[in-house]
């Protein structure tokens, strides 16, 4: 795992990378013996999508049912946060945020020869990336119903899923109506 993360951690841009280990005790990450948890948001959120890759990739390598596919939600989320500097190494890693997002991209490009690898992430993330033509399909959410996609559900708005929720209500209250007569039934019968 710790090879593999460090190829990984590598191949997507992670500045000045000596050590990455992966502690099975811990289930955790340590790059440049430093624990994840020591990053800020969006060094974590990378992190852990790196991790996600060199687990994805031990399965298509060695698991006798690998799954074929990857979903990872906003890979580097919070990278954009200007809060997250809090000492040098950070700061430093900071410097390198636009190589890491389009190398990371890059990787995930080199890596889908392993399977299907599904991303959601938020467009301000996204790099420009002539080399992701024709390697992926990108589908973007509009939420909106005049122009593109609404959301992951072809064809589903917001709206549907309310109506749904309110007809699961009201079956659920007239179950509860029906058993609550039930009982009333029962001890009358009692008596």
């Amino acid at each position: 795992m710790s090879k593999n993360l460090m190829e990984i951690l590598k191949s997507s841009g992670y500045p000045n990378l000596q050590t990455a280990d992966f502690s099975l005790a811990g289930f955790d990450a340590y790059i440049n013996n430093r624990q994840k948890s020591t990053q800020g948001k969006g060094y974590r959120s990378y992190i852990n999508s790196c991790v996600t890759l060199a687990l994805y990739k031990i399965l298509f390598e060695s698991a006798v049912h690998n799954p074929g596919f990857v979903i990872i939600d906003t890979p580097l989320n919070g990278l954009d946060d200007p809060q997250e500097i809090s000492d040098d190494a950070t700061s430093e890693l900071h410097n390198f945020r636009d190589i890491l997002q389009h190398a990371f991209y890059q990787t995930l490009i080199r890596l889908a020869e392993y399977g299907q690898i599904i991303v959601m992430d938020n467009n301000k993330n996204l790099p420009e990336l002539p080399s992701l033509e024709g390697k992926c399909d990108l589908i973007e959410f509009t939420k909106s119903t005049k122009r593109g996609r609404y959301g992951l559900l072809e064809g589903k708005t917001q709206d549907d899923f309310q109506d749904q929720e309110y007809v699961e209500n009201e079956i659920q209250d007239e179950e509860t109506t029906d058993q609550e007569g039930s009982e009333t039934e029962k001890v009358e019968v009692d008596d």
